[in-house]
């Protein structure tokens, strides 16, 4: 998930175990799903072409 570090959302404490991505948001960017072993997964919305928020 070294994207994901590197946009600063990921969690440090989990362990990432897949991912996807797709327009989810209908904006014409791409957004990314994340789902960890033992903890809860990530929606993350591409905003701007260059960061992500959590959303759930």
């Amino acid at each position: 998930m070294y994207i994901v570090k590197c946009q600063g959302v990921g969690d440090s404490d989990e362990d990432s175990v897949g991912s996807s991505v797709g327009d989810i948001s209908a904006d014409g960017e791409l957004d990314m799903v994340y789902v960890n072993w033992m903890g809860p997964s990530r929606l993350l919305i591409n905003f701007n072409s260059s960061s992500f928020s959590q959303v759930a």
